[in-house]
C-alpha cells in the first residue's frame, strides 16, 4: 500500500478543530496508541498497540523527496506480540500517544497529542496505483481546506522526534 502524507507542529493554543468539522470529515474516534519501534535497516518497523488491537507496520519513506510518500505493509497481530518482538528486535524508540482520527473521502486527518512531544496533525491519504493524480488533487484539496500552508512542515517521524529528545526507549 502507499500514502501521501505530511505532518505538521501545531503551536500552543493552536486549535484546528473547527476547520476540520467544517471540511466535512467525518469524526471515526479518540485512539490511545503506543508505538514500539524496532530497530531495522531496511525502513521504519513499529509494533502499534492500541486498546485490545496490535498492527506490525514496515514502511519505507524518502524525506528528501518533493512530494512525501510511503510505501507501507501492516500486518495484525495479538497485543501480546511485543514481548516476542522485543526478544528478536532493538528497541529503538517507544511513542506514546492519543490520536483524533477523521476521514475525509480518502484521506485520514489525525490530530494527535504525543507525549513529550506536543500537537500534531498529519494528513495520509491512500493512493492506488490508477490515477495517481485523483488522489493527489484529492490530498490538496485536504491541505488547502485545512490551510496546512500556514504551518511548517516536519519530515521526521515520531520515532525521530523521540530519539532526538534523547528519550530511546521505555
Amino acid at each position: 500500500m502507499k500514502n501521501i502524507e505530511i505532518k505538521v507542529r501545531l503551536g500552543v493554543g493552536t486549535d484546528i478543530s473547527e476547520k476540520i468539522r467544517k471540511s466535512g470529515a467525518v469524526f471515526f474516534g479518540l485512539l490511545n496508541q503506543e508505538d514500539i519501534y524496532f530497530k531495522h535497516d531496511a525502513g521504519l518497523l513499529k509494533l502499534r498497540i492500541y486498546g485490545e488491537n496490535a498492527e506490525l507496520i514496515f514502511y519505507k519513506r524518502d524525506e528528501t523527496a518533493s512530494k512525501r510518500e510511503s510505501e507501507y505493509n501492516i500486518l495484525k497481530l495479538e497485543p501480546v506480540s511485543r514481548y516476542f518482538l522485543e526478544r528478536i528486535f532493538e528497541t529503538e524508540a517507544v511513542v506514546n500517544k492519543t490520536r483524533e482520527l477523521w476521514i475525509y473521502k480518502n484521506t485520514r486527518i489525525h490530530l494527535d497529542k504525543v507525549e513529550k512531544l506536543g500537537d500534531f496533525l498529519e494528513l495520509e491519504t491512500v493512493t492506488g496505483d490508477e490515477e495517481p493524480q485523483f488522489y493527489e488533487k484529492q490530498f490538496k484539496e485536504v491541505y488547502d481546506l485545512l490551510r496546512l500552508r500556514d504551518f511548517e512542515e516536519l519530515r521526521l517521524s515520531y520515532r525521530d522526534l523521540i530519539i532526538s529528545t534523547g528519550e530511546i526507549a521505555k
